[in-house]
């Protein structure tokens, strides 16, 4: 018989080493949802494991409260950022609730549905140490349990989640068109939802993981990334554009360099980039920002000065509100509108905005009106002023000045149509008012947010100032330039003189030649200006002079006056320099 060896260690029963190298891989599995994901079949890519390493974090380190994962269509961003990490989040802690939405209830079971059946299936039973993985009366796709007591259920976005508690919330492509994206109205639903309901379902410690394709500026992701910017919740953005920009790419990619080679190739590319707002939006994640578009980044003119109110009719046009806390606002804008060149343009000399009951928006009516000389009000002819008719008119009356009131018929339009011949006014420059005017930022602000802000009191200015340019009409469709004056130079200098029609100062706006404006009346006004080009200085070369000159002409345009004063009877005309002869009012142009 031979003996054992002295010192040696008898071989371990191969049963033992299986056991423990299956201990070692759930624990490997339960700590990482990468590992997990490759134990169930799955080979996730490089922006995958970004995706997963980042909800690991999420789930385990405690590093954010909201993870928005922005990524193009078909990164299978919806697989593992919701289907694996649901499984996992289970795998992990069994007893967990999670909260699955996506923008239609169908998808949201599809996705409840595959997800029970990986819980169900050996790869994940085998992780978890278990053969019975669900609850006895888990038949449904959209409601099942756990025998620890977390479970998932499943709705579709604007769905009631009354009653439910979750540990996590995984939300997939809340908005999934275009169609429902370019709707105001429908974005404002769901982020009301988001904030009234499926926030408020999350447990002291819950997290959030968002998952979108990016379809318009106030999408959900666009919407949670500004109402909780400031506050206590903290959000995490991974932004992963189909094609790499010049820096910060989170995966290190080199500019241009595509999202996940080994599926996506060069014609998808080609054919997502014919469609342009589409490219940016959906698939670089990069949405125009809706601030400024509709109306334009600059759409209230301030270089004109205040028109004679002879000239003009005055109107005070009201938009009325219920006056209750926290609505929207009553607003009452005194406007002028007057003709220049043929073609009528408004000047906002005043703006009421206020939370207020009918009588006292009655009596601001009746100011205003004496202020101003307004010889009528434009409000819409809504159910609301259809009720407060009579107490409106009678407060009216008894302010000692009476308006008369005319309605202008709403149609079943909404804001942005009725809004449309505004907008044509003032991307024709023909709406201005006071640049030092108290209520101007207000205005400017509202009308950059419009029509995508939500909430009360967001566009009750743009809606009283859309009264008047409807009644305007066709007036509102003219020429996007204004009639301008020739410049004629003789050599390095010439002479300009101002039509007999149209006295006063000299104005310019840069992008459309120069304008008038209609302010002086009078012969005595209607001056000379001589002219000079920017010229060579003596002893000045032709490098130094060349760039000399543009940079005087790009700060000019920068200036973005069109003609400004210095201060010593000299107006400054793009490139060139006008000096002011004495028979010119120099007082209207300020520096």
């Amino acid at each position: 018989m031979t003996g054992a060896t002295p010192g040696a260690t008898a071989p371990l029963d191969p049963r033992v080493n299986a056991a423990r190298e299956l201990l070692q891989r759930r624990a490997v599995c339960r700590a990482d949802p990468v590992e997990f994901a490759r134990e169930l079949g799955l080979k996730p890519a490089a922006h995958h494991r970004l995706i997963l390493d980042n909800i690991r974090a999420l789930i385990a380190d405690d590093t954010a409260d909201v993870l928005v994962i922005l990524a193009p269509p078909g990164s299978a961003k919806s697989t593992y950022a919701v289907k694996l990490a649901a499984a996992w989040a289970l795998l992990r802690d069994p007893a967990a609730e999670l909260l699955l939405c996506a923008n239609v209830a169908e998808l949201a079971f599809k996705f409840g549905r595959e997800i029970r059946q990986t819980v169900a299936d050996e790869p994940w039973q085998r992780m978890a140490g278990t053969s019975s993985s669900l609850a006895e009366d888990s038949t449904a796709a959209g409601r099942w349990g756990t025998p620890e007591g977390g479970g998932l259920f499943a709705v579709g976005v604007g769905g009631t989640v009354l009653g439910r508690r979750a540990d996590l919330a995984l939300l997939d492509d809340l908005v999934a068109t275009f169609e429902v994206a370019a709707n105001p109205a429908q974005l404002a639903k769901i982020s009301d939802w988001l904030v009234s309901d499926l926030f408020s379902r999350l447990k002291p410690r819950g997290k959030v993981v968002m998952v979108q394709q990016r379809m318009a500026w106030n999408d959900p992701p666009g919407f949670v990334q500004r109402h909780f910017a400031g506050t206590s919740t903290r959000v995490r953005t991974i932004t992963l554009p189909m094609l790499a920009g010049p820096e910060d790419d989170p995966l290190g990619r080199a500019e241009g360099a595509m999202l996940w080679p080994e599926w996506f190739t060069a014609r998808t590319v080609e054919s997502a980039m014919l469609d342009d707002v589409r490219w940016r939006t959906m698939w670089q994640q990069q949405p125009l920002q809706d601030t400024g578009q509709f109306f334009g980044a600059d759409a209230i003119d301030t270089l004109m000065l205040q028109p004679e109110l002879s000239r003009c009719t005055v109107s005070l046009c009201v938009d009325l509100a219920t006056g209750q806390p926290g609505g929207d606002f009553t607003c009452i804008a005194a406007v002028a509108q007057f003709t220049y060149g043929g073609i009528a343009h408004l000047y906002i000399l005043d703006l009421y905005r206020e939370r207020c009951s009918v009588e006292t928006a009655a009596l601001k009516v009746g100011e205003l009106a004496r202020r101003w000389d307004a010889s009528r009000f434009l409000i819409d002819d809504d159910s609301f002023w259809k009720a407060s008719r009579s107490i409106f008119a009678g407060t009216l009356q008894a302010s000692g000045r009476y308006v008369h009131p005319e309605a202008l018929t709403i149609g079943g339009k909404d804001k942005a149509t009725r809004a449309a011949p505004l907008r044509a006014l003032t991307l024709s420059r023909r709406v201005h008012a006071p640049a030092d005017a108290r209520w101007l930022p207000t205005l400017r602000r509202e009308l950059e947010m419009f029509p995508l802000a939500t909430g009360n009191g967001v566009d009750d200015q743009v809606d009283a100032l859309a009264l008047i340019a409807r009644k305007l009409g066709a007036a509102a469709a003219a020429p996007d330039a204004l009639p301008g004056v020739e410049l004629g130079f003789m050599g390095q200098a010439g002479t300009v003189r101002l039509p007999g029609d149209f006295g006063g100062a000299l104005g310019v706006d840069l992008t459309r030649g120069p304008l008038l404006d209609p302010l002086a009346p009078t012969a005595a006004e209607r001056g000379l200006v001589t002219a000079s080009m920017v010229s060579k200085l003596p002893g000045e070369s032709d490098d130094a002079y060349l760039h000399r000159k543009s940079h005087e002409e790009t700060e000019r345009v920068r200036r973005r006056s069109g003609i400004y004063g210095d201060g010593q009877g000299r107006m400054h005309v793009s490139a060139a320099v006008f000096e002011v002869l004495p028979s010119t009012r120099n007082d209207r142009l300020g520096d």
